[in-house]
């Protein structure tokens, strides 16, 4: 009985720790921080996997993949929340580069601005990216011969 207990106590312990919710987002536009300019540039819409206290760019199954933004598999650490925005940061400092990748998610997640600092190359850091939450693509066909 003893082990019996401590087996189910096991399993669900490792249940809970797999846990991990994919999410759709559809590129919507990127805004220049210092105009307010918005634009459509080249990134592509992503699904994100959120575990117990971070989140990756994935698949549709959850695997991770580079991000549509920086092209790297970076695991994005939650920071808390600021401005009532849901905060998870990518941080890389090193001798000469110092880079930090922010997802800004709404309470809801039905929204996420990406902003990249990168003290090597200024020029990214003048955009935020915006993702809207939405249904996944149909990999069903609409018509059927």
């Amino acid at each position: 009985m003893k082990k019996l207990t401590i087996a189910l106590i096991l399993m669900f312990v490792l249940a809970a720790g797999a846990f991990a919710d994919t999410l759709y987002y559809q590129y919507v536009e990127s805004v220049d921080r210092s105009t307010g300019v918005k634009s459509k540039m080249h990134y592509k819409d992503t699904y994100i996997t959120f575990t117990r206290n971070s989140c990756y760019a994935s698949d549709a199954k959850g695997l991770r993949i580079n991000c549509p933004i920086s092209g790297s598999n970076y695991v994005f650490n939650y920071q808390g929340e600021q401005n009532n925005l849901l905060i998870f940061r990518y941080s890389l400092k090193s001798v000469a580069a110092e880079v930090s990748i922010t997802y800004a998610f709404s309470r809801d997640y039905s929204r996420i601005n990406i902003s990249i600092y990168n003290n090597m190359m200024a020029s990214l850091n003048n955009h935020v990216h915006v993702y809207q939450r939405a249904n996944p693509p149909s990999t069903t066909p609409d018509v059927f011969y």
